[in-house]
């Protein structure tokens, strides 16, 4: 039986979820969201309420607070996704804004990065901001690089590669945005979630307003290409 199964058929779900290991219990999270984003909803605004009573059961039986489809004992895995497929628009919830580090704010199937648990260190700071609908980090800038388009990955995927100056390929970015509405050849800030090995892994954000940020896509990136640029940002 598929993991993402236990949901209609395990009279026991999200208790087991307790008896699950971590690594276990990530990947049928990021499954099940990954499913949801996919499913045909006859109002696109449907989206964020559909999933809401399950993804707080899920918090309950964690123990831990759920905020827009990101559970906060999985944060730093959560909130690292990418559009699977073509890109498709943004949901006008008219009285709810959707935060952009939310899939929830556009139509379209997500996927998860999947970073080998053992071998991925958080960057703790990381967290959800109390009062607000955001969360709170520090923010970096790349030092010396450039994009450059990466004419290999296919459509509807668009993937830049970050060069450095002497043109070697330090990471990527990709964007949650086409390319007519997205930056093309600079990126203004990244927040690190986490990092493996010697790549950092994190949100390309752009500026909003003094001491606020928001997210423009996920990317990876050598360590050493960025140096730190405010402590105590949100992204709302």
């Amino acid at each position: 039986m598929g993991l993402e199964k236990y949901v209609d058929l395990d009279p026991h779900f999200p208790n087991r979820l307790l008896s699950y290991p971590i690594p276990k219990a990530i990947t049928f999270l990021q499954s099940l969201l990954e499913k949801y984003s996919t499913l045909y909803l006859s109002k696109s605004t449907d989206r964020a309420v559909a999933i809401s009573g399950l993804m707080n059961r899920i918090g309950s039986t964690l123990q831990c607070e759920q905020r827009y489809g990101v559970l906060e004992q999985f944060i730093h895995r959560t909130v690292l996704w990418s559009w699977a497929g073509l890109r498709e628009g943004k949901i006008d919830y008219e009285d709810d804004k959707i935060p952009s580090w939310s899939w929830m704010g556009y139509e379209g199937g997500i996927r998860f990065r999947n970073t080998e648990y053992r071998n991925f260190r958080l960057y703790k700071k990381l967290r959800f901001e109390r009062d607000r609908k955001a969360l709170f980090t520090d923010v970096w800038e790349l030092q010396d690089c450039h994009l450059q388009k990466d004419l290999s990955v296919k459509p509807p995927e668009t993937r830049y590669q970050i060069r450095d100056l002497s043109g070697e390929i330090r990471g990527w970015v990709m964007y949650d945005v086409g390319d007519d509405e997205g930056p093309t050849s600079e990126l203004a800030a990244v927040v690190v979630v986490g990092c493996s090995k010697d790549d950092l892994h994190f949100l390309a954000v752009r500026w909003v307003v003094e001491g606020e940020y928001e997210r423009l896509g996920i990317g990876v990136v050598q360590k050493g290409c960025v140096s730190l640029k405010g402590t105590d940002i949100m992204i709302v």
